[in-house]
């Protein structure tokens, strides 16, 4: 993890609703949880950033990761759009079957080849 990334995520956990999100309904229950303002176009300007430098799964420059437009930050409602865009297409998988590992040791040999 780079500098920025660590203070990145200093900043999102200091937050009254900690960070960073990891979840689109975060996402809602923060935006309602206050009016906009500079301070919440900031928050959601750290937490794109913050997901696109931690990302595994998209390649950074994925339109869901744009921080400004013309020089200028995006409107927190893109923010919002994008980061809620990344959540809700991101997968998890939380089981490795034999079957799966086996066609991954596979795939390694192939390639080791």
């Amino acid at each position: 993890m780079t500098k920025k990334n660590l203070n990145d995520l200093a900043f999102l956990k200091q937050q009254e609703i900690p960070g960073p999100f990891t979840s689109s309904a975060e996402i809602l229950e923060f935006m309602s949880s206050c009016p906009s303002s500079k301070e919440k176009n900031k928050r959601m300007y750290v937490e794109v950033r913050y997901a696109k430098e931690s990302s595994s799964s998209l390649k950074r420059t994925a339109a869901v990761f744009k921080l400004k437009n013309g020089g200028q930050n995006l409107a927190t409602e893109d923010y919002t759009t994008n980061l809620g865009k990344y959540f809700d297409s991101a997968k998890s998988c939380s089981t490795l079957t034999i079957g799966d590992l086996n066609n991954v040791l596979t795939g390694l040999k192939g390639e080791l080849r």
